[in-house]
């Protein structure tokens, strides 16, 4: 900006939209310096509006909050499998769903962003953090190298880590470079995984577990959320924001400091350390104050240095029915739904079933919500 007018500057902001962007929810606003806060909040209420975005304010750092988090922990899970000599199945099976990532965990990920455009961002990263502690990580391999050469860029070439032949879906040998058939990855301590919903609980079960699944997720897990803590300051004002980040632009089913709160935030620290792991003094006032997240019956909070907790910033149009609930909203329930007031003369019927499947407790309740909407009420929200 310099040699710009004030008058520019005030008016001057940064937006960094997720591709396809159509489909990604995240974007990310970038103040300057010398942004007039209330050109900020314009063009946030504009894109959250009308635009429909998730919107997160970001430092004006190298790739920002998301790619910075999110291609650390893909790099940290490339170079782990081949240090750790695990296989692109196996890699695959372990950090996706049972990590409380998208089910295209890590390599089928890298073939929908496309190998060309993931080491772009990687190798972007890697050139312009010449202090990062971590730089190393964001170092090509070899192998990524070949494959940008030999066009194996993933699904825009119809060929990358995986490859369509027939029916038949086919994985890269990264020594020879040819295809061979899928192998189904012999890791027991995943299958119990499926039975659990809650992603926090998942992965807690994952990374206590033995064996190569509970090794190889603690490592990449480990590393990723000491990663997150050390730049958190560098990159954003808060860790909200650097949540909402990784669960709208990655698809993480939550954020670094979600999942960290989940596995246990005192036992993980000491296990990390134990490890040798550096992590910033701001994580040891965070653990002292419990954690990163609270809620009580009114207020959801998360941590701030200097500040200890500090309300959860509401998003603009939203209502959260866990607090609802615990203030007294709740108007009747049972196993399949319940009917929470929400104010102004509106209730919400929340459906509890699996997959939202029409059951008898789920019947009875649609059934009690007109009979009691209809009396006290002046609309329902499902």
């Amino acid at each position: 900006l310099s040699g710009r007018s004030d008058d520019f500057k005030r008016h001057f902001l940064g937006t960094h939209f997720f591709n396809p962007v159509r489909y990604m929810h995240l974007l990310e606003i970038i103040p300057g310096p010398d942004t007039d806060p209330a050109i900020v909040a314009r063009m946030a209420h504009f894109c959250d509006r009308y635009l429909g975005k998730g919107i997160v304010y970001a430092k004006d750092t190298p790739n920002f909050i998301a790619n910075r988090i999110g291609v650390y922990a893909m790099m940290t899970t490339i170079h782990a499998m081949r240090d750790l000599g695990y296989g692109l199945e196996e890699v695959d099976a372990i950090v996706g769903k049972p990590m409380g990532r998208p089910k295209s965990a890590a390599f089928r990920t890298a073939d929908v962003v496309g190998l060309d455009t993931f080491v772009h961002v990687a190798q972007n990263c890697y050139d312009a953090l010449p202090n990062d502690p971590e730089r190393d990580v964001f170092q090509i391999p070899d192998f990524l190298h070949t494959m940008v050469e030999k066009k194996l860029l993933g699904s825009k070439t119809k060929a990358g880590f995986y490859k369509k032949v027939g029916r038949e879906i086919q994985a890269l040998n990264l020594d020879t470079f040819e295809y061979q058939p899928k192998v189904k990855p012999d890791l027991p301590a995943l299958k119990p995984l499926k039975k659990i919903s809650d992603p926090g609980r998942r992965t807690a079960e994952l990374i206590a577990s033995d064996g190569r699944a509970g090794t190889f997720a603690w490592h990449v897990l480990s590393r990723s959320l000491a990663y997150a803590a050390n730049i958190a300051d560098d990159i954003a004002d808060d860790i909200v924001n650097i949540d909402r980040a990784m669960r709208w632009g990655f698809n993480w089913d939550q954020g670094p400091f979600e999942v960290w709160q989940s596995i246990g935030v005192e036992e993980s620290v000491a296990r990390m350390r134990a490890d040798g792991l550096e992590l910033p003094a701001w994580i040891d006032e965070a653990v002292a104050a419990g954690g990163f997240y609270a809620s009580s019956d009114t207020d959801e909070t998360y941590f701030q240095s200097g500040q200890g907790q500090v309300s959860v910033p509401a998003l603009p149009g939203s209502v959260n029915l866990q607090i609802l609930k615990k203030a007294g909203g709740v108007v009747e329930k049972n196993r399949g739904a319940t009917l929470v007031d929400l104010g102004d003369g509106i209730a919400c019927l929340e459906f509890h079933t699996k997959m939202n499947t029409v059951d008898p407790d789920l019947t009875t309740m649609l059934n009690r919500a007109c009979d009691i909407v209809e009396a006290d009420f002046d609309g329902l929200v499902l």
